[in-house]
């Protein structure tokens, strides 16, 4: 059960947040600091929940019961019954994906929670990553290699195995081979990530080598990864790695889960 932690200005949470079985979050407005109404504690999750001192820009549209014309509808508004929905919204996610226990589903959240300025500054677990909690494969992150084509278009993607083997399907033609582990996950090939193309020793900055495929054949090549790289032989077309990398970690975690 989430439930929405309160809305007056308290270091303490309102009933049902406040119950020991209860997911509480807290709110925050858009520069993810503590909105100015929310109640807060050491073990809530922080989600947008809205915050007038930004503007109509800075509160959350909502369902809304109109008094006056006695019709639901829309409307801006802020509290911490904002930011609760984004929660329940990333649990059912979670739920879909097969973690249907309570206990994961809320140490998932509390893993994969971004710290922000009010977390830091109010405690509790972070801001909700949707994303990060749906997608949480306990710290796996695949070892991507591709073939870029004469054009510089990525041929196609593959991962490595655990034995340290890989395949690449090919048509005939000149390639580039290349590898990466996102190891800071942060979906930039940038230092503290493992990198490497052939051609590549570690020890060097070495000119990307060339492949030739010819139908029918084979060809076993060796690939040296290391978090040294030379940011001169990185690849433009990041965007493309990035969603395959997305795929293959989904597709790892919902095996983990059968």
């Amino acid at each position: 059960m989430i439930a929405a932690a309160g809305n007056e200005d308290l270091n303490s949470l309102d009933y049902p947040a406040a119950f020991p079985a209860v997911i509480a979050v807290s709110a925050v407005g858009p520069n993810n600091t503590r909105a100015y109404y929310s109640n807060y504690a050491n073990n809530v999750i922080w989600a947008p929940g809205g915050d007038i001192d930004f503007g109509k820009s800075g509160e959350i549209i909502s369902t809304y019961y109109s008094t006056s014309t006695h019709k639901n509808t829309y409307a801006y508004l802020q509290g911490t019954s904002m930011a609760a929905p984004h929660v329940a919204a990333v649990v059912a996610l979670m739920v879909s994906n097969g973690i249907t226990n309570s206990s994961d589903i809320l140490n998932i959240l509390k893993k994969t929670a971004k710290a922000i300025p009010a977390s830091s500054n109010y405690g509790g677990y972070g801001l909700v990553s949707a994303y990060n909690a749906v997608t949480y494969n306990d710290g796996w992150e695949p070892l991507i290699i591709w073939a870029e084509d004469s054009n510089g278009s990525v041929a196609t993607t593959t991962f490595m195995q655990n034995d340290g083997s890989f395949d690449l399907k090919l048509s005939p033609g000149t390639y580039k081979i290349y590898a990466w582990q996102d190891f800071n996950k942060n979906d930039f090939i940038d230092a503290g990530d493992f990198y490497g193309y052939l051609g590549y020793h570690g020890s060097a900055d070495n000119s990307v080598e060339s492949v030739s495929v010819t139908s029918g054949k084979t060809v076993k090549i060796h690939l040296y990864v290391s978090p040294k790289i030379n940011e001169s032989n990185i690849p433009s077309i990041l965007s493309k790695l990035v969603k395959y990398k997305k795929q293959v970690t989904k597709e790892h975690y919902a095996n983990l889960l059968k």
